[in-house]
């Protein structure tokens, strides 16, 4: 039978944990809960520690100090390895149990129930129950564990809000509050409209948009209140068009407003039809008050990440743009290259991350020039680059920026600029950056020749393809710029089968 949910103490570490985004500190807090909510004699929350490959312990009820547990040793480390509950009826009957931490304490483990914390696909710790107060743990306790530490415990809701999150969200809260359905709305005050950025029931559905002065969510968002509504069809604020759309029958709503901390309005959470053709208990409405609680933070996060976001990329682009117009051949010269290099990424299938890495880096390869000068050495401003890019605070995802973008103009063969890097040396997004950077300058009017094709470009990069560049870069660069101009070339032909000029060594292109 399990314990009625506090949600006062719920609440408390849900909004404890948006603001610090670490689990250790509030581990004491959520073994305790853990412990109450599931009517267990003891509880802990072990997280893994990489660097020993050990769980540690935190807050575990009844030890003094820590616990520390190799990471193959025990109930525990199988529920990690395994990212499944454990659920064990006869600890001492268990081959893997470990009986060392019940000879240290004097404590007789009984029945153990274990669940391993998934982030993002990745476990990074476990909670563990001891000894069942009346019995053994049963599947209710395993489900609503897990829902809890979806709901509860998973810090990545807290980085940054999208759908995928949303939809976690939403479908845990159905499950524990056994309701049909649920929708995760969002504010967009310019346009007055509430966009549902996850429904239950409308995947593969276009977005369902209320306008603010309609609808139950659009009273909800406006009046700040929370609604719980026993009847739809019977309230004065129910919109049935969504209903008559789709053809589902509404019957019961509770919904509830996110705000920020400052009370301004942010959306709404709203789930639908308790089953069984109950009512909403206050219980229910406490719980999403709670998690909207939750909710509001990770939107209010979301909207400071965008705005942080969009301010360094501006001053990026800002800081591209003042080393290429200080002469009038290269104005928009990093702007290009940067989309080149972002280019040949997506070609490459890198990820979301490496492809913004290689943005910014092209962005700001070239920046040494403004303490160089235009027509300083290559490895002057090279060297200018690394260093005055290293004194920038980047975030960590940025980090490696600085080594990026001084590579560009160094060669697998050690025979480039810089600081004569080979091959395995050379940053991987700086050798992409290469093959974009002398793609755009030879495409590219400059004072000492004039610019030649893409073909051309693309032929004389392929003679150097192995020795000073990747030929996997520069085949991605070719399919990319054959997509984004719409060009057509005869498959049969191959670029490095045209005639070549005796003379200039470059491609007859008819």
């Amino acid at each position: 039978m399990l314990v009625e949910p506090v949600h006062d103490r719920l609440l408390t570490i849900q909004l404890q944990l948006a603001r610090c985004r670490d689990l250790e500190p509030l581990s004491p807090m959520i073994a305790q809960a853990a412990a109450e909510l599931c009517d267990a004699d003891r509880a802990a929350l072990f997280l893994l520690d990489w660097e020993r490959m050990e769980l540690r312990a935190r807050g575990a009820l009844g030890v003094q100090g820590g616990i520390r547990l190799a990471l193959k040793m025990g109930i525990v480390g199988l529920a990690f390895l395994r990212k499944e509950i454990v659920n064990v009826v006869d600890a001492y009957n268990v081959p893997f149990f470990n009986r060392e931490i019940d000879r240290a304490t004097g404590f007789k483990t009984e029945t153990v129930l274990v669940a391993p914390i998934i982030d993002g696909g990745a476990v990074r710790g476990a909670v563990q129950l001891l000894n069942k107060k009346e019995g053994c743990f049963e599947l209710a306790d395993e489900e609503w564990l897990a829902r809890q530490l979806t709901l509860l415990v998973t810090p990545d809701f807290f980085q940054a809000l999208d759908a995928d999150r949303a939809k976690r969200l939403v479908d845990a809260l159905v499950a524990e509050l056994r309701c049909e359905r649920g929708t995760f709305f969002v504010l967009d005050s310019a346009q007055g409209m509430l966009s549902a950025l996850y429904a239950t029931g409308m995947e593969g559905r276009p977005a369902i948009g209320v306008r603010v002065n309609l609808g139950i969510a659009g009273w909800v968002v406006f009046t700040g209140q929370a609604l719980v509504i026993e009847d739809a069809y019977q309230s004065e604020f129910f919109n049935p068009e969504s209903d008559q759309k789709t053809g589902y029958r509404t019957r019961s709503i509770v919904a509830v407003p996110l705000q920020t901390s400052r009370g301004e309005p942010l959306g709404v959470l709203e789930i639908i039809n308790k089953k069984g053709g109950h009512c909403f208990t206050e219980a229910d409405t406490g719980r999403l008050r709670s998690l909207a609680a939750m909710a509001a933070v990770a939107v209010e996060n979301a909207m400071l990440l965008s705005d942080q976001e969009g301010q360094f990329q501006s001053f990026i682009e800002v800081m591209a743009d003042s080393i290429d117009g200080r002469d009038a051949l290269t104005v928009g010269h990093s702007r290009l290259v940067s989309r080149y290099a972002c280019g040949i990424a997506q070609e490459l299938g890198l990820s979301d991350d490496d492809r913004d890495v290689v943005r910014v880096a092209a962005l700001l390869h070239d920046y040494g020039k403004l303490e160089s000068g235009v027509s300083g050495s290559v490895d002057s401003h090279l060297t200018c680059t690394r260093e005055m890019l290293s004194k920038i605070v980047f975030s960590h995802k940025y980090r490696h920026v600085p080594a990026i973008a001084a590579a560009h103009h160094e060669y697998m063969d050690g025979s480039g600029h810089g600081m004569g890097l080979v091959n395995r040396y050379v940053p991987f997004l700086g050798k992409i950056i290469t093959v974009a950077n002398i793609f755009e300058t030879l495409t590219a009017d400059r004072h000492y020749r004039k610019r030649m094709s893409p073909l051309e470009a693309l032929f004389i990069l392929k003679q150097g393809a192995g020795k000073k560049f990747d030929l996997a870069i520069i085949e991605a660069m070719e399919r990319y710029w054959l997509k984004s101009e719409g060009v057509v070339v005869d498959p049969v032909q191959r670029l490095e089968d045209l005639p070549v000029d005796a003379y200039t060594m470059r491609p007859i292109i008819s």
